[in-house]
């Protein structure tokens, strides 16, 4: 797992936009955990109907890093 600095700005639009389209945190953080880029698409296309340029790129980011490997961890709890 390698994150840059570039990444966390993404993660945070990831998590707000998410938020935004009615998931509450928790989700989104597990959706993330468990490398779920289904429950995005999901979310995302269920806020409105469609997929507008942020949300695609958002999804392509993810896909991206699932490719690379690089999908964001969340830190283990104590």
């Amino acid at each position: 797992m390698s994150q840059t600095p570039s990444d966390f700005p993404m993660l945070g639009r990831l998590i707000k936009h998410a938020a935004e389209a009615g998931a509450n945190e928790s989700e989104v953080m597990r959706a993330l955990a468990h490398r779920d880029f289904h429950f995005f698409l999901t979310i995302f296309i269920r806020d409105d109907g469609i997929l507008d340029k942020e949300e695609r790129a958002m999804l392509e980011w993810l896909q991206t890093r699932q490719r690379e490997g690089t999908w964001y961890e969340p830190p283990a709890e104590p």
